[in-house]
């Protein structure tokens, strides 16, 4: 799953709060470009798989979705 931080009705964080209590394995990235520190060290306690800045290189974002893949668990 892609997550951003900051959403029109609730924070991502929060999404990612209740991600977690249904799904403890699913990989999420993160993509942001105002998370603050405390929330992004909330979201690596939650699980998260990766942090990516919007600033992002497209090579970096593939390669966070490839290792977000190979971290998945079989059904």
């Amino acid at each position: 799953m892609l997550l951003d931080v900051r959403l029109p009705k609730m924070n991502g964080i929060e999404v990612l709060r209740r991600i977690r209590s249904i799904d403890q394995a699913l990989p999420v990235i993160i993509i942001t470009g105002l998370a603050t520190k405390s929330e992004i060290t909330e979201a690596r306690e939650l699980g998260v798989t990766e942090v990516i800045e919007k600033s992002y290189v497209l090579k970096n974002f593939s390669e966070s979705l490839a290792r977000a893949v190979n971290k998945r668990s079989p059904p």
